[in-house]
């Protein structure tokens, strides 16, 4: 994939800027831009193209968020393209171009690796400075290790060995085999701690008994005294209640007395003094406002009636408005005319005296026959523009025709002084040429022979350091080498052999330890007493049963038994040998009954040692087995290499031999064809110089041409062709500088005649034009424009003087209109003038009119008020009637007849409602203090109180409560005394909570140990990844890089160089020329950093084969470099962009002028950022 085109249509500082990238077949695209100028802005651009542009962009300081635009185009390798937008935002952030519309994103996604995102493309398809510094810090960390350096080169970070001790110490943090502070450890620790606690907390069940039992008394004796306690405060409570009463009880009958002592009292509405009070105020003020309205309206109606209404002038008030109107118009006209009539007879003065000078033959009056002419205005500006250009051209063309005259002579004169060359330069020139195609062949040549000579140098001390092989070099070429999946299976075998060999073996010896210390064992068992076995009871006890069928065969069944008696038993007293072997068995049974863990650990260990002494043969026949495998493994492996003159090693040893071997053999190789390629270029070189050699003696036979470079030899030759052409040049540059001037001569003096032929024609349409205006045929062009104009303005200045006349007549005429307007009104209403102008009538009348508008303004604002003050005493007379109507009411609600006893039976009612409200209030408090007991129960209970008696029976009430709630309390301490020893023997509480830990510890366990897997399983994981890669990849990898190393320090260093360490592990060495090796550790700084970028591009460049790549991205990492490797670095990025389009962002100018040096500047292209 390629970017062929990045649009910053709306990004930083950037509106529609548009970088392509669309030169040459991929290539190395270096964008330089100064600081600030955009580079980095331009970085974050390509990638939030391709990802998103970034949550919390910087880039939206002159473009807001929702503006943000980012476009461009893709291409495959073959030949697709996609055209796309990117805007910022959530989801649906890639737009069609030309529309707003959705980009299909299944069609980008297909143009992108699968899997890749933007942290993983930053990190496999790019670097910067940054990185690169890292990366060789990376290298140095990890001690030179091969697989770790190659692995961090083909995933681009740098920080692996990090990574990889970041996960090992979490691992051991959680958890240490023989720790006791990491976490998986102490939380194990814990948890075991609480199942021990939880076993510990127990109770005896009679002590429980017990306490429980004088639990359950105490219980009993509370109730009691809690009993006792409640029946003493109900007789507290109820005398209580009458001290809290008796004085509300006594109010109540005290007003209830009074309110039998008013009599019969008719309870008006609470309200009802205040009705009566605001009727009779509400009544006294509306008369009060009466009588001042009246007032009001009266004198209102006076000053009505004392106006005066001219409706004479109101009736024609639009007829007035339009003469005065009309009157501004006329005043300016009076004013205006004089003005006008003296600008128009100044005109015609003018006129007069323009005409004068143009026909002193012709009036003013008959002026208006010359009018015609001025149709000819432009034809005449045409002829005099077109007589001027053609004079200048005539004289033009006279002074060319002369010059080039001189030219052609000059031309002819050189043109004779110039010899003729005899050398045949196309021959020359294409000896040259063939020189120039075969390159710098001498220095080539040079450098090839010491290459030739570094190589064989190079491969010999390596054949020397070979070891393992007996042979010759060349016959090190012939030899058909084993293919490395061979070595990898015999190393897997091998290993396998070794690990079964290695794990039976220490088996062996384990199981043989623990049988040791099993027989140790079971030997101190028996020498401590002897212990009885199974057997022997079994033994006994058949003896017993043998010697009991004797004696049934001897006195039940009588048979003659002798002999098997005798057989038996020498004793004659088979009772008395029955009752032994009785006994034996007996003592037996005891015996195993007594000892019984003794008898079951024997039994144990002799089993133990049954089955390990079996298991110690199987592993001895499998460890045999293994020798005779391995035996036979090591002929088979011999047979690989005897054939092949080569002494072998353990496979691990003959894969890194045969790697060895195989670069050897590559190295020789190309050693070889290096010097076949010495061989070809010394012959075609030699040829080169006798071609150059043949040419140079045409043109110098005493120049010496043996043993001279053939740059020299070359520079003669192009020193004479210059010379030759030089001369050839100027003699062609001549001929065609007179076959030039012949044509310009030709083409001058045709112009000419032309020019000649334009004039005799206009001389005829002058004439013409001219016509009427009273001049000769052979005035000068600009004498007869300046009649023409005097014309022009003469008709103008006519024209507008008559302008001015219309004007002063419509002026006069207006005038005279108003003047007739203004009498015929002031007769229609019948005014007098006394013989005054219009104007003065108009204004008159103007004055008259406002005034007369201004006393009807007048007439109808008292007119609105006379009726409003109407409308207010209307309303005053309706709140008169409605009161009196009230207080009517009032005294029928209070049965009276006068206002007097209206006020006294308010008065009256009031009183008897505060009593009432009074008594309702102490019946209320009553309610409240009376317990819920009604007022009727509470005088009961008061009257069969003695009320003098009640505070000292409720003192003797409270000394008893106190009695018996200290009783009280002394039982419930004893309560929770009892309580606690439960609780303290009981456990359960104790035991809850040591299993709520251990719950609490178990999910630790199970937390820390997946922890603890992940981050053991992850590095496991890891490693074993890096070893593969490092299998795969190790020899295409290595000498790639070695070769790109080479390059980039400039051959400080040839190559590069894998052995095993002390631990057997592959590191990564340096080689000098001089085959001395170079640990990681001893490079300097700028060495690392250029290793870690030929691995970065040699694992780049196996990547590139297996699928469609991405552009790679780098970020100013020259900064570090001197120029020589600069240019030696763009040289390798060069050549890599055969393969993959290669973005190099600079702010360093020194980069593109070394560009333009490299050699491979054709696949190098330039943009520069402003």
């Amino acid at each position: 994939m390629r970017i062929n085109r990045l649009d910053l249509m709306a990004f930083g500082h950037f509106t529609e800027k548009s970088l392509d990238l669309s030169d040459g077949d991929l290539g190395l695209h270096i964008i330089y831009g100064d600081n600030e100028a955009g580079k980095s802005t331009s970085l974050r651009a390509l990638v939030g193209w391709l990802f998103g542009i970034e949550t919390r962009t910087k880039d939206n300081f002159l473009h807001s968020n929702p503006t943000l635009r980012i476009g461009g185009e893709l291409q495959l390798l073959d030949g697709e393209k996609i055209e796309f937008i990117r805007r910022k935002g959530n989801k649906d952030t890639l737009l069609q171009y030309g529309s707003n519309a959705p980009f299909d994103e299944s069609r980008f996604t297909r143009f992108l690796p699968a899997g890749i995102h933007e942290p993983l493309f930053t990190k496999l398809w790019g670097i910067d400075h940054g990185r690169l510094i890292a990366g060789g810090q990376e290298l140095l960390e990890q001690s030179g290790d091969l697989g770790q350096a190659l692995f961090s080169a083909a995933v681009g970070t740098a920080n692996l060995r990090k990574i990889l001790a970041d996960m090992q110490n979490s691992a051991v943090d959680i958890f240490k085999p023989r720790g006791s502070k990491a976490l998986l450890n102490k939380a194990i620790s814990d948890y075991k701690d609480a199942q021990k606690r939880m076993r510990d907390a127990t109770l005896p069940v009679s002590n429980w008994k017990a306490l429980q039992k004088n639990l359950s008394n105490i219980h009993a004796d509370i109730r009691g005294v809690e009993q006792q306690i409640n029946e003493k405060n109900k007789q507290k409570n109820r005398l209580e209640r009458i001290n809290r009463v008796k004085g509300a009880l006594a109010e109540r009958r005290n007003y209830l007395a009074k309110i039998e002592a008013l009599g019969t009292v008719l309870l008006l509405p609470q309200d009802f003094a205040d009705q009566q009070r605001t009727a009779g105020e509400t009544l006294q003020e509306a008369l009060n406002s009466k009588e001042r309205l009246e007032a009001k309206f009266d004198a209102l109606n006076k000053e009505f009636d004392a106006l005066s209404i001219r409706d004479d002038l109101l009736r024609n008030e639009d007829a007035i408005l339009r003469l005065y109107k009309d009157l501004g118009a006329v005043e300016k006209t009076i004013v205006d005319r004089p003005r006008q009539d003296g600008k128009r007879r100044l005109l015609r003065n003018d006129a007069q005296t323009l005409l004068k000078g143009i026909r002193p033959d012709m009036g003013l009056d008959d002026a208006d026959q010359l009018r015609p002419l001025l149709n000819n205005k432009k034809w005449i500006a045409g002829l005099v523009r077109k007589h001027s250009l053609l004079t200048q051209k005539k004289a033009g063309l006279k002074t060319q025709l002369k010059n080039l005259q001189d030219e052609q002579q000059l031309l002819k004169n050189r043109f004779e002084d110039i010899s003729q060359s005899k050398i045949d330069l196309l021959q020359l020139k294409a000896s040259i040429a063939s020189v120039h195609k075969a390159g710098d062949i001498e220095q080539r040549l040079d450098d090839i022979k010491l290459q030739a000579a570094q190589q064989n140098a190079a491969w010999q001390n390596e054949f020397a350091r070979l070891g393992n092989y007996h042979g010759t070099a060349e016959a090190l070429l012939s030899v058909v080498l084993p293919v490395s999946e061979t070595i990898d299976r015999f190393e897997k075998e091998n290993d396998e052999l070794t690990e079964r060999f290695k794990t039976a073996f220490r088996k062996k010896q384990e199981t043989e330890e623990e049988k040791k210390q099993a027989q140790q064992e079971l030997n101190a068992l028996l020498l401590r007493e002897d212990v009885p076995q199974i057997a022997d009871l079994e033994a006994s006890r058949k003896e017993r049963d043998l010697e009991w069928a004797l004696i049934k065969q001897t006195y039940i069944q009588n048979p003659d038994i002798r002999d098997a008696r005798l057989t038996y038993t020498q004793d004659t007293d088979l009772t008395t040998v029955y009752e032994r072997k009785v006994r034996q068995a007996d003592n037996i049974s005891d015996r195993l009954r007594l000892d019984a863990d003794q008898v079951v650990k024997r039994a144990e260990l002799e089993a133990q040692i049954d089955g390990m002494a079996s298991q110690i043969n199987d592993l001895s026949t499998v460890i045999e087995k293994t020798k005779k495998d391995q035996t036979d493994f090591d002929i088979r492996w011999a047979d690989i290499w005897t054939p092949l003159n080569i002494i072998a090693g353990t496979p691990r040893e003959m894969k890194q031999w045969l790697f060895k071997a195989e670069r050897l053999i590559e190295k020789i190789q190309t050693a070889k064809a290096v010097s076949a390629d010495k061989e070809k270029l010394s012959d075609a070189c030699g040829q080169l110089k006798k071609m150059i050699a043949t040419q140079i003696f045409q043109f110098d036979p005493l120049q010496r041409t043996k043993g001279k470079r053939l740059d020299a030899l070359i520079s003669l030759c192009e020193q004479q062709i210059e010379q030759e052409q030089k001369e050839r040049d100027k003699r062609n540059e001549i001929e065609h500088s007179l076959k030039d001037a012949d044509i310009r001569l030709k083409r001058t003096r045709d112009e000419l005649k032309t020019v000649k032929n334009d004039l005799t024609a206009w001389s005829d349409e002058w004439k013409k034009a001219i016509k009427g205006l009273s001049l000769t045929p052979d005035v000068h062009p600009e004498t007869a424009t300046e009649t023409f104009d005097s014309l022009v303005l003469f008709f103008q200045k006519i024209d507008q003087s008559e302008e001015l006349r219309k004007r002063i007549y419509g002026m006069d005429k207006v005038e005279k209109d108003f003047h007739l307007k203004v009498y015929e009104f002031a007769q229609n209403i019948k005014l007098k003038t006394d013989a005054q102008d219009a104007v003065t009538i108009a204004a008159q009348l103007h004055r008259d009119l406002n005034a007369a508008r201004e006393v009807r303004a007048s007439a109808v604002k008292l007119k609105e008020q006379l009726d409003e003050k109407a409308q207010e005493i209307k309303a005053v007379n309706i709140t008169i009637r409605h009161t009196q109507e009230k207080i009517i009411e009032l005294k029928k609600k209070a049965g009276v007849e006068t206002d007097e006893a209206l006020i006294k039976a308010a008065e009256k009612s009031d009183n008897k409602r505060e009593l009432l409200k009074t008594i309702e209030t102490l019946e209320q408090e009553l309610n409240r203090n009376g317990d819920g007991l009604s007022i009727e129960a509470l005088e009961k209970e008061l009257s069969s109180c003695d009320i003098d008696a009640i505070e000292a029976e409720i003192e003797k009430i409270a000394i008893a409560l106190e009695e018996l709630q200290s009783q009280r309390d002394n039982l419930r301490d004893q309560r929770r005394t009892i309580q606690n020893e439960i609780e303290e023997n009981d456990g359960r509480a104790l035991a809850a909570n040591a299993s709520a830990q251990a719950e609490a510890h178990l999910a630790d366990i199970a937390q820390h140990a997946e922890h603890y897997l992940r981050f053991q399983i992850g590095a496991l994981i890891l490693e074993q990844q890096i070893e593969e890669y490092r299998k795969k990849n190790q020899a295409p990898v290595l000498g790639r890089a070695g070769e790109l190393f080479s390059k980039l320090t400039l051959g400080s260093y040839t190559g590069l160089r894998d052995e095993l360490d002390a631990s057997g592990k592959p590191i990564l060495l340096g080689v000098r020329p001089d085959d001395h090796e170079v640990a990681i550790a001893g490079m300097s700084d700028g060495s690392r950093d250029q290793l870690y970028l030929a691995l970065r591009l040699a694992t780049l460049e196996q990547h590139i084969k297996k699928e469609e790549p991405m552009p790679f991205v780098i970020d100013d990492i020259l900064i570090g470099f001197d120029d020589d490797r600069t240019h030696v670095c763009l040289e390798v990025l060069a050549q890599l962009s055969t393969n993959i389009q290669v973005l190099l962002f600079t702010h360093h100018k020194r980069v593109l002028e070394l560009a333009d040096r490299c050699n491979e500047r054709a696949r190098i292209f330039q943009y520069r950022i402003s």
